[in-house]
């Protein structure tokens, strides 16, 4: 595991994984809100023996990364993370970008912040189960007549807790028993193994409340529907959850209208959690956006599958 600073000085836990014989493409993967790259563990490990340079980490305030300051939970703030990230680690490649919910939302980010970054460095987009904006009418699978209730509740709750953590003081983080089940029905579909919903309930029910409120008001704002102008030239790969109550497949055809030659994956009785869910259809796009890079910069690079 290495450590790579941002520009305001916080500590990114960031895992790189190198072949012996050199790679010509970076693969970078970025999580979701409240998660980390614990949830790419099955395509590190399915990517870990291709000759691609795999680059991972933890978001500020997320994982085995440093605590994000007041005011720096943002989704502008982590394209500029990950613009540090890139420059860290795999500055001398094309890049695959592969973003799920928060993670791809941090990828328009980057659009936004550095379109020519997408031209011609950037030769891959994969969006996994995320938007581009509107999340404040997301319904979480509640008739529509109650989300708007059911979303201000959320908002509230989330900065009730934060600021009883901050009177308790900065200490662990609490399990509760219904942010676990909440877990289990709101990010998975129902076929989900015992194993990746473990994983997913861990990680939602430790995030620091700071993390949790902070970027909640700020994905409530999210509209990077223009930015998506920026992924035109780039082969780009969107992959939804039929049962996603959080993005909901709506986002996701939005997206692909918006980025016509987009190529759009639904997979029915999924949940939010593709990258567990749908693992080997995942790693899949990956390697075929790092081949058609590495045939574009290359020629020569023959990627197994």
């Amino acid at each position: 595991m290495n450590t790579v600073f941002t520009r305001d000085g916080i500590e990114l836990a960031v895992a790189v994984t190198e072949p012996d014989r050199g790679a010509r493409v970076a693969v970078v993967l970025l999580h979701g809100w409240c998660l980390s790259s614990e949830i790419y563990r099955h395509q590190s490990a399915a990517l870990a023996d291709q000759p691609v340079r795999v680059v991972s980490y933890d978001m500020r305030g997320h994982g085995r990364s440093g605590p994000a300051p007041q005011g720096t939970t943002s989704i502008a703030q982590v394209a500029e993370d990950l613009r540090t990230v890139i420059e860290a680690t795999c500055a001398d490649l094309p890049l695959v970008l592969v973003g799920h919910s928060l993670g791809g939302m941090t990828i328009m980010a980057l659009a936004e912040l550095e379109p020519k970054l997408f031209d011609p460095r950037v030769a891959g987009v994969v969006l996994v189960n995320t938007a581009a904006g509107d999340l404040h009418r997301a319904t979480l699978g509640f008739p529509k007549r109650f989300a708007d209730l059911v979303r201000t509740a959320l908002g509230r709750e989330f900065a009730r807790r934060h600021r009883s953590h901050l009177r308790r003081g900065d200490g662990a983080v609490r399990r509760r028993i219904t942010d676990a089940l909440l877990a289990r029905a709101i990010l998975f579909g129902p076929d989900a193994s015992r194993d990746d919903v473990r994983l997913g309930r861990r990680l939602i029910c430790t995030t620091h409340s700071g993390i949790v409120e902070g970027f909640f008001v700020d994905l409530m704002r999210h509209d990077r529907h223009r930015a998506l102008r920026h992924l035109q030239r780039v082969p780009v790969r969107i992959l939804a959850g039929g049962r996603d109550r959080l993005t909901p497949p709506s986002h996701s055809r939005r997206i692909a209208v918006a980025v016509p030659h987009a190529r759009l994956l639904v997979f029915p009785g999924v949940g939010h959690m593709i990258p567990l869910e749908r693992a080997e259809e995942l790693t899949r796009e990956i390697l075929d956006l790092a081949r058609q890079a590495a045939r574009s910069t290359a020629g020569a690079l023959r990627i197994r599958t």
